[in-house]
């Protein structure tokens, strides 16, 4: 019987990187973060470098207009805070908040429904290559 290893991850300086959510419809989020802080990144392949994630916000990047990121390592886990703004109701946004725990490689989202009631998905993640996204 054979299992199935995680690889272990890939690190450019204080940099890594994490894919999670893979499913049927093939959506997943990355996240790349720095592993001591936590504080979220992208890799900007034009200037070869990481940026912090609000400089991609700044720059109107359509996809990230209306949220705001809030990101920290505590222990084995990188905790992220998510606030989306919605476009048909300013004054209205949703608060997620995704712990994924870095040894077991599981993230878990909790939120609030349209109803209001407190709920929790739960997502496989892989380590990727952070420059890549592979």
């Amino acid at each position: 019987l054979i299992g199935c290893t995680q690889n272990p991850p890939i690190t450019y300086s204080n940099i890594r990187a994490l894919r999670c959510g893979l499913n049927k419809n093939k959506t997943y989020r990355q996240y790349t973060f720095d592993k001591n802080t936590g504080y979220l990144y992208f890799y900007d392949s034009s200037k070869e470098k990481f940026k912090p994630l609000s400089q991609r916000i700044e720059s109107n990047s359509s996809s990230y207009i209306n949220q705001e990121y809030i990101s920290k390592i505590n222990g084995h886990k990188l905790i992220i805070n998510e606030i989306n703004y919605l476009e048909q109701f300013p004054e209205k946004f949703l608060k997620i908040v995704r712990i994924i725990n870095m040894k077991n490689l599981k993230e878990r989202i909790i939120f609030k429904d349209k109803e209001g009631n407190l709920t929790t998905k739960k997502l496989n993640c892989i380590w990727i290559d952070p420059k890549l996204g592979l």
